[in-house]
């Protein structure tokens, strides 16, 4: 099955935040003041790529819809 553009994007964005919250609960178990740059730098940065790549994904991905789910003005 081949993805769309916007399925990749979008599975793309999901990575990204998944990522982040990954690092985000690394750094919560270590307990070193170098932790907070890691929760700040590492994972808040990567889940707002990812937020932002998932809002940027819904706006400018173009496809033209399909034929079965269009409503035709000769069915009404």
């Amino acid at each position: 099955m081949r993805l769309t553009k916007l399925e990749r994007r979008l599975r793309q964005s999901g990575v990204l935040v998944a990522i982040g919250l990954i690092a985000e609960l690394i750094s919560l178990l270590w307990n070193h003041p170098t932790a907070f740059f890691l929760f700040l730098g590492v994972g808040a940065v990567l889940m707002a790529a990812g937020v932002l790549y998932y809002f940027y994904s819904l706006v400018t991905v173009s496809e033209r819809p399909s034929e079965t789910g269009t409503l035709r003005t000769q069915d009404l």
